[in-house]
């Protein structure tokens, strides 16, 4: 559970669905943790496969000050995506994505 993670960790738990990392991620970025960089951002797959964890990077690094580490999953769309390109350039990419009550594809 969340809070076990939190209690194990010593740490704030913020469970970030798609809506709050898309449109509202300042609440992410705009906590102590991460101002302070002793913050996580963990996501399934590869970090950069999706615009949204770039622009993500992008503002935290650039425009917070934020330091910022990658660490990527084992995949090859990391090359592809750790080079600065465009995985969509490179044909059709498929999502598996996770169906909430308020958001289906």
């Amino acid at each position: 559970s969340i809070e076990e993670l939190e209690s194990y960790y010593n740490k704030k738990i913020i469970l970030a669905d798609r809506f709050m990392v898309e449109q509202d991620s300042d609440k992410i970025l705009n906590t102590e943790q991460c101002i302070n960089n002793n913050c996580a951002f963990l996501v399934v797959g590869d970090p950069f496969a999706a615009t949204t964890h770039c622009d993500l990077l992008l503002r935290a690094a650039k425009d917070k000050k934020i330091q910022c580490e990658i660490i990527h999953n084992a995949s090859i769309m990391n090359a592809v995506s750790c080079c600065g390109l465009q995985l969509y350039s490179f044909g059709a990419t498929v999502s598996i994505p996770f169906w909430t009550d308020n958001w289906k594809p």
